[in-house]
């Protein structure tokens, strides 16, 4: 059987190059969205290998801030900022001795 109307084989006859052309649109179309996609995804993975050693930076300055806090504030009154109940300072806490000034 014949799959094509009879406009479109009258098109065909007037412009046989159209349906290549349209074939090579919609290839076109095809390998232009892949490629997108393909280029996307590298760049997503570029950007959060970015992102991830930044985060990391971040991660371990604050792991030495912190350490360097305790330490100091250790040395200074004998007890440590994480003896401190439920994360709340008390009289004995090394921050409220350095705010009252003991």
């Amino acid at each position: 059987g014949i799959d094509k109307m009879p406009d479109d084989l009258f098109h065909e006859i007037i412009d046989p190059y159209e349906s290549s052309f349209a074939k090579g649109r919609e290839d076109g179309k095809k390998a232009a969205l892949q490629q997108g996609y393909n280029d996307g995804f590298q760049l997503g993975k570029l950007k959060a290998l970015e992102v991830g050693i930044e985060l990391g930076y971040m991660s371990s300055i604050c792991k030495m801030a912190l350490e360097e806090i305790e330490n100091r504030y250790s040395i200074r009154t004998g007890t440590s900022i994480n003896n401190a109940s439920n994360g709340l300072c008390t009289s004995t806490c090394a921050c409220t001795n350095m705010i009252q000034g003991t």
